[in-house]
């Protein structure tokens, strides 16, 4: 696990065509998610690790990581429970009969790297830092219907539902891995150069 965070931050280090490079001091996106695979009890353990093996493997390019690591992104991070119920339901299980270990393992054999990537990259917007009150009023309808879409990172459009004081992302679905609409259970944790929130289920692009 060492190995492969020094070579996520080493990668985070370089300055491709879309990053401004950034201090070695200063936490960013890289940071946090290479410090998420490493807490035992935290709730970002799953994607981290999801993260950290694209990294390894160049499904997510140095390109991407200094890009993610250096420019404003907001990042839509699906917690740990979010994981188990996406296995759950592609291995026709409960989310509790689903341990963590299983879930990167059971994911590469079912989807292949390659797409993994798609759908982390499905998570992130890196048309800068959007906290969640800017992002729950750029729909002015309360109570149902999208009306507002936002490009991420893999080209795909998202669909921002405001629902009162809640916020309920509308996923593309194209990609015939099933369709999710979390809700932001988390907001606003600062990442550095991310502003990142926690969904209770995975976007599937």
């Amino acid at each position: 696990m060492k190995r492969t965070i020094a070579t996520l931050v080493a990668a985070g280090m370089l300055v491709g065509a879309m990053a401004v490079p950034a201090s070695a001091d200063d936490p960013n996106f890289v940071d946090f998610v290479a410090a998420q695979a490493e807490m035992e009890d935290g709730q970002f353990n799953i994607i981290g690790n999801v993260v950290l093996a694209l990294v390894e493997s160049g499904d997510l390019t140095e390109e991407d990581v200094a890009a993610l690591s250096t420019a404003e992104i907001t990042a839509f991070l699906p917690k740990d429970w979010a994981f188990r119920k996406l296995v759950a339901a592609l291995d026709a299980k409960t989310p509790s009969e689903v341990s963590e270990g299983d879930v990167i393992p059971f994911l590469v054999g079912a989807l292949g790297l390659p797409t993994i990537a798609e759908v982390v990259k499905y998570h992130i917007y890196a048309g800068g830092k959007v906290d969640f009150k800017t992002a729950r009023g750029l729909d002015t309808n309360k109570r149902n219907g999208t009306e507002v879409f936002i490009e991420m990172y893999n080209g795909g459009d998202l669909g921002i539902d405001r629902r009162f004081k809640r916020l309920q992302l509308d996923e593309a679905g194209d990609a015939g891995l099933g369709t999710n609409n979390p809700f932001v259970v988390k907001r606003n944790i600062d990442a550095g150069n991310a502003l990142v929130h926690g969904l209770n289920e995975v976007l599937l692009p």
